[in-house]
């Protein structure tokens, strides 16, 4: 009973998403260059002291267990890494200006934040290296993969109540009751922000396809499969509220992808359960 949503509205939509704080884009650049240092990136994040000020609180929160307290920008990315900061400034920025747009009319942003967060708990935990660099980017692309969740439920809040009745209704997943009622899901319509943001096609690609991993470019597909398998793993585990009522069924391709078995996903797992206190009191 499709209802789709005009493209020519969805565009607007696209188009009225507030603009990332100009400082991201400075942050973006130096993460591209490889000549960068930690002074390069924290001279440019304490240009805005509120960002600065949000990324200091992340790491000295309890998810990072830093014994000693981090009061400068430097040494959270000498303790957490330099992709992991970079991570950080982009992910509380793209929530502050989503959250700042409104405060939602279906879904509970807390809920939905713990269940990012979870998600990108999981996807670093999968990474081969999960403390280098691709397991800060699954963790980024982890924390922002659900951000076309917020964007339809702030937008379109009247067509996104059909969505979560579907969902109701039918026992079936958000993406595949946006699918159905709006014609688009919440991937697209993510990755076609993260695109106006100019984000990287890394992550732009791994938000429109963490459902659908064998659509993504070969190029960026393991990262797709990271994050489907991360959102696996929180589902089953039940931290965080997606929206979803049914759980999803274990994704073959993202398996074969990461390269583990299912006992190696099942000690995954267990690993995640260790954040949990951690992920459920986080305080965005």
């Amino acid at each position: 009973m499709s209802e789709s949503v005009d493209v020519s509205r969805l565009a607007s939509i696209v188009e009225d998403v507030p603009t990332l704080p100009s400082v991201m884009f400075e942050v973006l650049a130096i993460a591209e260059d490889e000549n960068s240092t930690a002074g390069d990136l924290e001279e440019v994040i304490m240009r805005d002291q509120a960002l600065s000020a949000k990324i200091l609180k992340v790491a000295n929160s309890a998810y990072y267990g830093i014994p000693r307290t981090v009061e400068t920008v430097s040494r959270a990315t000498v303790l957490l890494g330099f992709q992991t900061v970079v991570g950080l400034a982009l992910t509380v920025s793209v929530y502050d200006t989503l959250w700042g747009a409104g405060k939602g009319h279906y879904l509970d942003r807390r809920e939905l934040w713990k269940h990012s967060l979870s998600t990108a708990t999981g996807a670093r935990l999968l990474a081969g290296d999960a403390r280098g660099k691709e397991g800060a980017v699954a963790f980024t692309a982890g924390m922002l993969h659900d951000i076309g969740k917020s964007i339809f439920d702030t937008y379109l809040p009247e067509e996104y109540s059909k969505v979560i009745d579907a969902c109701h209704r039918d026992g079936i997943q958000m993406h595949e009751a946006e699918d159905q009622v709006l014609g688009v899901t919440h991937g697209d319509m993510g990755q076609k922000v993260g695109l106006r943001w100019q984000l990287p096609d890394l992550l732009c690609e791994t938000i429109r396809c963490h459902h659908t991993v064998t659509a993504a470019e070969d190029e960026h597909r393991r990262y797709a499969g990271l994050v489907n398998l991360g959102d696996f793993l929180t589902r089953h585990a039940g931290i965080g509220e997606p929206a979803d009522m049914a759980l999803p069924d274990l994704d073959q391709e993202a398996l074969k992808l990461w390269g583990g078995g299912e006992e190696e996903l099942k000690a995954a797992a267990d690993e995640l359960e260790k954040y949990r206190d951690q992920i459920e009191s986080f305080q965005p």
